[in-house]
């Protein structure tokens, strides 16, 4: 097989999805081609147009014999640009949906980037989405998008489009199973997530906040990617505890090897997250044996289900409490090795020998 893989905004966790494809098939050859994770509305509209302008000599060079491409591609825009290649079998990879973002946020486009995705899925051949929680919000969304437009729009068309479809999983590299079993108390804390809104920067400083009144011992460590503009509720926070003993690594951990070496010796991996479809930063977590505190939200049940905690709507002092809660607990180990490369390799192997 020749495949042509194209990620359209290259995040952590897609650039992650292609390195761990690329490894499950390996016979395969491969022509990844992505574009970088920046101008979000842009992308979602425009990847295709650049993929099929600035790459095409590459990609007729290449002769694909497979095309997969993740949803931020404008999959029925590609076909139309290679017709050449309508009658090879095209994947498309859902890590995220864009009806389930948080509904304070207000994003420009939003209407025609939801079209776009429902545009790529009828495009694809095979779908796939990285949770059920995906997968069912996508389908939600969908159906009530179409529900309000004016006129030639068939909500039913959503369930016979989803039949084409699977939840696949971004497996778990095989180096994030591992564990230092000196990890113990005080409780050492990771909270690795994108320093954005949507992973709930002013969830974690009420915890935080929390924590400190009840005078409960802890070290936590920041780190996950940071942009130009980091969230007023996290500044706030890095500054008010600036020096504590309540801080440990601050900053995104270039290295991986550093990066799975905090993990292993953490004690809890942490998300107050309003936005998340898989959550692989807590999975990862989870293989290093950390203990995991998540709100009972998003896709988090599918994997946590002992682990997670009442969640609310606001950030609250329930839903810090509730945390605690599972912190003061004997901790438990999850078991994720269900979502390993090795476990998952089969049904990656199904899908892409079609």
């Amino acid at each position: 097989m020749r495949i042509l893989l194209l990620s359209g905004y290259h995040a952590a966790s897609h650039a992650y999805w292609c390195q761990q494809l690329r490894q499950i098939l390996p016979q395969a050859q491969w022509l990844e081609l992505s574009l970088p994770p920046r101008h979000f509305s842009w992308r979602t509209r425009g990847s295709s147009l650049a993929f099929a302008t600035h790459y095409r000599a590459q990609i007729e060079a290449f002769e694909p014999t497979m095309v997969v491409a993740t949803s931020m591609v404008d999959m029925a825009a590609l076909r139309g640009f290679f017709p050449q290649y309508s009658t090879l079998p095209w994947v498309c990879y859902f890590h995220e949906n864009q009806f389930a973002y948080p509904n304070s946020v207000e994003r420009k486009g939003l209407v025609d980037q939801q079209l776009t995705s429902i545009y790529s899925a009828l495009s694809a051949d095979t779908i796939l989405f990285n949770s059920q929680f995906n997968l069912a919000s996508f389908r939600q969304g969908a159906k009530r998008l179409f529900k309000k437009l004016p006129d030639f729009s068939s909500p039913e068309m959503i369930d016979s489009l989803l039949a084409k479809a699977h939840v696949l999983p971004v497996p778990i590299a095989s180096d994030a199973f591992r564990r230092d079993e000196s990890a113990d108390a005080p409780p050492s804390i990771v909270w690795n997530h994108r320093w954005e809104y949507d992973k709930g920067p002013d969830r974690l400083a009420l915890l935080v906040d929390t924590l400190v009144q009840k005078q409960f011992d802890f070290t936590l460590h920041i780190v996950g990617q940071r942009f130009r503009r980091v969230p007023d509720a996290l500044q706030q926070l890095l500054t008010k505890y600036e020096g504590s003993r309540y801080l440990g690594q601050i900053g995104y951990m270039g290295e991986r090897q550093d990066y799975l070496d905090l993990l292993a010796g953490a004690t809890h991996v942490l998300s107050t997250a309003i936005h998340d479809f898989q959550g692989l930063s807590l999975l990862e977590g989870a293989a290093a044996g950390c203990s995991v505190i998540a709100p009972a939200r998003l896709a988090y049940p599918e994997w946590f289900a002992q682990q997670c905690h009442q969640s609310s709507a606001q950030p609250s002092e329930e839903e810090a409490e509730a945390a605690i809660e599972v912190l003061m607990r004997p901790r438990e180990n999850a078991d994720v090795s269900c979502l390993s490369a090795v476990t998952l390799a089969p049904a990656y192997l199904e899908i892409f020998s079609l």
